[in-house]
């Protein structure tokens, strides 16, 4: 089955910079770029005049980044505007579920045929086009249910044992420390 069988995707809008502002205000909406995802510790948040091209999205969206070094990279978790550098998905939730849908999008297939088609351009990216001519497996609804059951607990682990690394290292490093500082 075809990928825009099951979902839609729309693009982001890019308003003029004297449209922003760095403070929350009336009429005003947080505008989402890449960066708020990957880099949201170091980011001041930036908000754009609502208007009618103003394209939004919810906390549970998955967004894709479509250009640069960010390219095919899944984002989700936070609401607001969405600029031209990020694409929504629009699941069609009788076919796919939202959560299937974000593991497809992170799988090697799906990241691999995004980096191959970006590479082709002066400057990584890919748009609409490009997503049409990829597949996906929808299996039954229910069937979808339980692999999304499986792979959120296998993330789990994962991360639980990413976790436990990063407190062995701490231990490692106070242990030189006292050993060889003192």
């Amino acid at each position: 089955m075809k990928l825009i069988d099951v979902c839609d995707f729309q693009g982001g809008s890019q308003p003029p910079k004297e449209e922003w502002a760095f403070e929350e205000q009336d009429g005003y909406i947080r505008m989402l770029q890449i960066r708020d995802f990957t880099q949201s510790e170091k980011v001041i948040p930036e908000y754009i005049k609502v208007s009618n091209s103003t394209k939004t999205c919810e906390v549970d969206d998955i967004l894709i980044a479509r250009y640069g070094a960010s390219i095919g990279k899944i984002l989700t978790g936070l609401a607001g505007a969405y600029n031209v550098a990020i694409m929504r998905t629009v699941p069609d939730t009788s076919k796919v579920q939202k959560r299937y849908l974000y593991y497809y999008l992170k799988s090697p297939y799906f990241q691999n045929a995004i980096l191959n088609v970006g590479s082709r351009a002066a400057q990584a990216g890919f748009n609409k086009e490009d997503l049409s001519k990829l597949e996906i497996k929808c299996p039954a609804l229910i069937d979808q249910g339980e692999i999304v059951s499986v792979l959120e607990k296998v993330e789990s682990v994962i991360q639980k044992r990413k976790q436990e690394l990063q407190l062995l290292d701490n231990l490692i490093k106070a242990r030189f420390v006292e050993l060889f500082v003192g």
